[in-house]
């Protein structure tokens, strides 16, 4: 008897090491394409970013750096690399020219490394007309996607570089 509780209690505490120590295997590209979409959830310029209006953006969604519409876009990243994205729950007004307001393919992304990405090549669709941007990846896990990028301030008064740090979260 006291044979046979060993063995289940071997037998026990084996599986609960299995069970324990079972990872994940889900990989960048699988968690960045595992989605209906990203949306963006917070966006901020450090130092602040100068307006064309006179004012600054620290929080460029609340502060005036966006269009509350491209707040709302819908970013999704496909398995085969491409971007797309998508308009989201506040359209863009009709005159509002190159605006998204329909599905549309920005080009392709790609990570630096794909087993152990440490930066993303994408399209930031406010920032579209710059073409392809290199981000820093902060975080990506199912629940946040979290990358920062340098952008050029050009206004005549402050000249000089703002590190964007963007939070998308999952559709």
């Amino acid at each position: 008897m006291k044979r046979i509780f060993i063995i289940i209690m071997v037998t026990a505490i084996v599986l609960v090491g299995l069970v324990g120590c079972h990872k994940d295997n889900q990989t960048a590209t699988d968690i960045l394409t595992g989605t209906n979409g990203w949306v963006l959830s917070t966006a901020f310029s450090d130092p602040r970013y100068h307006l064309s209006d006179g004012g600054y953006a620290s929080d460029l969604i609340n502060d005036g750096y966006l269009n509350i519409f491209e707040a709302y876009y819908i970013l999704v990243f496909t398995s085969t690399g491409g971007e797309i994205v998508k308009p989201g729950d506040v359209p863009a007004p009709s005159d509002g020219e190159g605006f998204f307001k329909k599905e549309t393919t920005l080009g392709n992304w790609e990570f630096n490394n794909p087993d152990n990405p440490t930066t993303i090549t994408m399209y930031i669709p406010f920032l579209y007309k710059e073409g392809l941007i290199n981000c820093q990846i902060l975080n990506l896990t199912k629940d946040e996607f979290k990358i920062k990028f340098k952008v050029q301030d050009d206004e005549e008064s402050a000249k000089k570089t703002c590190t964007f740090t963007l939070t998308y979260v999952p559709l």
